[in-house]
């Protein structure tokens, strides 16, 4: 069985991750592509784009871009507020993915778009991180 084909938006923004900035968007459907770029958090990759969007689509990207680079910031303080917890009970902790991952490919956490935090503690020290989380406000959405 064969790969299914790329669409002209993954093969657009595959040449984008290579580097390779695109001089026309025609025949793109700039919707989907937006929609691409969001799913998979690469929006901050997204300004090359810009000289060849309309105004109102460059407007709607930006103010996109803005809105992820914000909630992305806004996790540090959180993570430093864990780590600083953790630390004082005794627990290991290893950030992982977003904000460690940003810092060292981009030296801009605002450049990767986050959601959450995640981290890697000991397994025995499990349900004392949980717990401690749930005391900083912290919701266990799965047992």
């Amino acid at each position: 069985m064969n790969p299914p084909t790329p669409s002209k938006e993954q093969e657009l923004l595959f040449n984008i991750l290579k580097g390779e900035v695109p001089t026309s968007l025609e025949g793109i459907d700039t919707k989907a592509l937006f929609d691409l770029f969001r799913r998979h958090r690469l929006l901050p990759l997204a300004p090359a784009l810009f000289p060849l969007l309309e105004e109102e689509e460059r407007k709607h990207w930006k103010a996109a871009i803005q809105s992820g680079a914000l909630k992305s910031m806004r996790l540090i303080p959180q993570l430093k507020q864990i780590l600083e917890k953790f630390n004082l009970h005794g627990i290991k902790v290893t950030p992982l993915k977003g904000v460690v991952l940003a810092e060292a490919l981009y030296g801009d956490v605002s450049q990767r778009h986050m959601r959450d935090l995640d981290l890697l503690v000991n397994q025995g020290d499990v349900f004392k991180a949980i717990e401690l989380l749930q005391e900083e406000g912290f919701i266990l959405k799965t047992p």
